[in-house]
């Protein structure tokens, strides 16, 4: 359902011991999961660091205009966008439109920069605006400033009495404090999505002590693992 999922179990408990191989349920279900086109199969660092990426990808509005704007310093591959109708959907550089799903991709958006595109429907995910300060747009955050280049060539920012070259479509980023800059920290997690992640951490646990009979001590986990999943279900 368009989500992640970290496949982290104790494979201790699908080998035959005799022979050393995998049960059968769990290399047809494993081979299953393997061979779906569908399924983006990725080590957990690699999802954590593409969602680590995403909390730096901006869509800000200006007038008739969209702005999809990669403030991190690594290109990031298939960039996606829901829409509400995907009708009249302009951009001036290469994307895919799936009007089935009501999605656009762009394959990619090179670091520090934005492509720019125009639509009447709906996006689902949250906007900023900026505001326009010579030829460049301006966003604000808490911990940093972010410039874009919207004349189109190469431009100087005028920032601290320091002369800042600005490739066209480029974006710089100006961090208001250390930590910040060192963690590469854009938007900052509200106390309300910290409770939510506390709360589905929770019934987790509670899920793993009532219907698979694990403890609430991690300490028991390798020793008493509790009942094996049925792994058709994954």
């Amino acid at each position: 359902q368009n989500g992640v999922s970290i496949l982290y179990q104790y494979m201790h408990r699908y080998v035959n011991n005799d022979n050393m191989t995998i049960c059968k349920d769990a290399a047809e279900t494993l081979t299953r999961v393997a061979a779906d086109s569908r399924i983006l199969k990725k080590p957990v660092s690699f999802i954590l660091n593409r969602l680590k990426t995403f909390q730096n990808i901006l869509i800000v509005q200006n007038q008739d205009y969209y702005y999809l704007i990669n403030t991190t310093d690594r290109p990031v591959e298939s960039v996606r966008i829901d829409l509400e109708r995907t009708n009249d959907f302009i951009s001036d550089v290469s994307y895919t439109i799936d009007k089935i799903n009501k999605t656009v991709v762009f394959p990619i958006v090179d670091k520090l920069s934005y492509v720019r595109f125009k639509t009447s429907d709906k996006i689902f995910k949250r906007k900023y605006h900026m505001k326009i300060h010579e030829d460049f747009g301006v966003i604000k955050f808490s911990n940093a400033n972010i410039y874009i280049n919207l004349a189109g060539n190469e431009k100087y920012l005028n920032l601290n009495k320091s002369m800042i070259k600005i490739n066209p479509y480029g974006v710089f980023v100006d961090f208001l404090n250390h930590d910040s800059e060192r963690l590469g920290i854009l938007k900052e997690i509200s106390l309300r999505e910290i409770y939510k992640l506390k709360a589905g951490q929770f019934f987790i646990l509670l899920r793993e002590h009532l219907f698979l009979g694990r403890k609430f001590s991690t300490r028991n986990y390798l020793n008493d693992p509790g009942k094996i999943e049925n792994v058709t279900n994954w």
